[in-house]
């Protein structure tokens, strides 16, 4: 018996892989824009809090209270005697700006398919979030310690976000 399977080709096994691949590799692309420009500077920031700023902050209460305050007290005695060569505005300032840059390049890659007013409606409101937060402290509503040095940081992130996220999706 001889079967005829009409418009039998190998091709479209091919096309599928060439599809899965091409779906994997753009896949890799988004995670690595997402990945540079929203995790690396976060990671950064949590850091620089985490070796060199001072143990009564409230997130080292957070680390106590999910039982690893011991592993990161360990880590911090580790990267002490690096501190005194750290600039002041890299312990204070810097996380600031890289906090704001990473909001507002997480804002722009999610709102990719939006209208100009609403992304920018968004991106203000990260600047309002970051700017405000300063001059709450300057007026005594939140608490920390106001430093016109983070309002430039904050603004400094929010620029190079804006002007450094990519403003194009990646193709399927």
């Amino acid at each position: 018996m001889i079967y005829i399977v009409q418009g039998y080709d190998s091709q479209p096994s091919m096309l599928a892989s060439d599809q899965r691949r091409e779906r994997l590799h753009t896949s890799c692309r988004r995670l690595g824009r997402v990945s540079l420009h929203i995790v690396l500077p976060l990671g950064v920031g949590s850091l620089i809090y985490i070796l060199w700023r001072s143990p009564t902050l409230r997130v080292f209460r957070w680390f106590d209270t999910l039982g690893i305050a011991s592993w990161i007290f360990r880590l911090r005695q580790l990267f002490a005697p690096y501190r005194a060569v750290v600039p002041r505005w890299i312990l204070f300032s810097l996380p600031a700006a890289l906090w704001m840059y990473a909001m507002v390049a997480w804002f722009q890659m999610a709102l990719l398919q939006s209208d100009k007013r609403t992304r920018w409606i968004w991106l203000g409101i990260a600047l309002t979030l970051g700017v405000g937060s300063e001059l709450g402290q300057l007026c005594r509503v939140v608490p920390g310690t106001f430093d016109g040095k983070d309002v430039a940081f904050y603004l400094a992130g929010w620029i190079a976000a804006i002007v450094c996220t990519p403003k194009k999706e990646i193709p399927q």
